[in-house]
């Protein structure tokens, strides 16, 4: 695709700027291709194993919201569901799946990029996709790294309608790749307005007519959810979506939020230093603002807005941001390589910053991380200790978020007794949702009277209190205590080393009925 960078390579700094390019973009390729080797057997942990566990109940005749209490949006079973599908329901298969993402983002990279902005594309892409692999084990497949990849080939939609390549097709695939987005997480709305404000006044600005291209962009955007709509409908489910998962969300969302400066302070980590290096090289060559430059600083407001809103601050909720940022990133290098004097010295150092330190620091770091899954090995040999499987199905209810007891159950392939799997909203300050989860579950609990109850320290988000969120209902601990007995408690004295940083497992008891051996 021709784009609105000016290509320079007539330039007399082009043979220089050849040898730059080759070296950095080797150093890109090596520390891509070792950290994927390096990453290749990862387990299967973290959130992608609950919506793995989602999607294998929903096979044993379950429905999300109806029968299973979630807060995720119907687009995540469905890209998860067709991912299990396409490659597989085993750890081998994630991985498969992680790095397909992965290879979409650094694909739209290149055609946002251009045809002889390679070098761009492959700063901006492989260095993404070692972020990415750097955060961890837990990160593989996360739905903000979907969201992302969504982002970026809405943005190769947009770039064609303004480049008048078909705009009106070009515009509905946009409309349709961030309408996706939104069923995995609204999070791009805010973005979305904004960019079709952008739109609207390029088209202005060009003579064309400003309604058709909107309405195309705003009926592709509509197409995803209508579709998730008349899915809920058709099962049964669309009444539990709004009455149950809809209040959920909102108690979901109040739980666990940073401070503003804890959120701007980790917005672009572990690329600070090369965003600084970047934001000096704005003041330096004040490069012209076109329609393509506009869209990607709009890109970079919204997603960090979406960052923000969201308040956790995981590491994966940057995703979006840096997929568009880097990207932009990667075109000013690449036109700033060309110019003169300081601006041309401050490119280079920039270029070899991000190629020869941080490429090769993050596939190192990805060589570190250990993939023995402490917590899911123990707990799986002492049910295995307690009864065999057959026994055990629809025996056992974890009380756990994401401690590893809900992806333990998956790869023992054990439903669970309830459709309860996260335990933070029983345990929450007083709300009229928590009663109404309280009231909920222990319907269901009573009913199943599972065999096995899993209780893990493991407590929303960065609570501490442990074990002792049981306190926190009374008449469940009494229960648990008139019916149960401990049978055993497990604690780890090495720590799991899932990412940079090495974090003890949490721990876990198991109560057995004490009507039953």
């Amino acid at each position: 695709m021709n784009d609105e960078f000016t290509n320079k390579n007539t330039s007399p700094v082009a043979s220089s700027n050849k040898a730059i390019t080759i070296l950095c973009g080797a150093a890109l390729c090596f520390s891509l291709l070792t950290a994927v080797i390096a990453s290749r057997h990862w387990p299967l942990i973290g959130d992608a194993s609950l919506m793995h566990y989602v999607v294998f109940l929903m096979h044993h005749g379950l429905l999300p919201y109806k029968d299973i209490a979630d807060i995720n949006l119907p687009g995540t079973y469905a890209f998860e569901a067709a991912a299990m599908a396409l490659f597989g329901e085993g750890a081998i298969a994630w991985r498969i799946y992680d790095f397909t993402l992965l290879g979409a983002a650094l694909g739209a990279c290149f055609l946002l990029a251009g045809r002889n902005r390679w070098f761009a594309a492959l700063l901006a892409g492989c260095t993404f996709a070692l972020v990415h692999l750097q955060d961890g084990l837990e990160e593989g497949g996360q739905r903000d790294l979907l969201i992302a990849v969504l982002l970026l080939w809405s943005y190769v939609a947009l770039f064609a309608a303004l480049r008048d390549k078909r705009p009106l097709r070009m515009l509905l695939l946009f409309g349709v790749s961030l309408g996706a987005s939104f069923l995995v997480k609204p999070i791009l709305l805010p973005l979305s307005g904004l960019l079709l404000l952008l739109v609207g006044a390029v088209r202005y600005r060009r003579g064309q007519k400003l309604v058709p291209g909107i309405a195309v962009a705003l009926a592709g955007m509509a197409i995803p959810g209508i579709c998730a709509l008349l899915w809920l409908q058709s099962h049964g489910a669309l009444s539990a979506f709004w009455t149950s998962a809809l209040p959920l969300i909102r108690l979901h969302a109040s739980l666990g939020d940073r401070s503003l400066g804890f959120l701007l302070a980790h917005c672009l980590s572990p690329i600070t230093a090369l965003c600084l290096l970047w934001v000096v090289l704005q003041f330096i060559g004040r490069p012209a603002l076109t329609a393509e430059r506009a869209a990607l600083l709009v890109g970079v407001f919204g997603t960090l807005l979406a960052y923000v809103l969201q308040g956790k601050g995981f590491t994966y909720q940057r995703y979006p941001q840096l997929a568009i940022l880097l990207v932009l990133i990667g075109l000013d290098l690449d036109d700033a390589l060309f110019s003169k004097g300081i601006h041309r010295f401050l490119a280079i150092a920039t270029c070899l910053l991000g190629c020869l330190f941080l490429a090769p620091r993050f596939a190192w770091l990805t060589t570190t991380f250990s993939g023995v899954t402490r917590f899911q090995n123990a707990l799986t040999e002492q049910l295995d200790a307690v009864a065999s499987r057959d026994q055990l199905s629809g025996q056992v209810q974890c009380l756990d978020t994401f401690g590893g007891c809900i992806g333990t159950l998956y790869q023992m392939r054990l439903p669970q007794s309830t459709g309860f799997l996260y335990d933070c909203y029983l345990f929450t300050d007083p709300s009229a949702e928590r009663e109404r989860y309280r009231a909920a579950f222990w319907t269901a609990y009573k009913t199943a009277q599972p065999r096995v109850l899993v209780v893990t320290n493991q407590f929303c988000f960065w609570d501490p209190r442990g074990f002792k969120k049981l306190g926190e209902w009374p008449a469940f601990a009494a229960d648990l205590d008139q019916n149960y007995r401990e049978q055993s408690e497990w604690h780890s004295d090495v720590p799991n080393h899932f990412w940079h940083r090495p974090e003890m497992p949490f721990q876990f008891r198991i109560y057995v009925r004490k009507e039953l051996p």
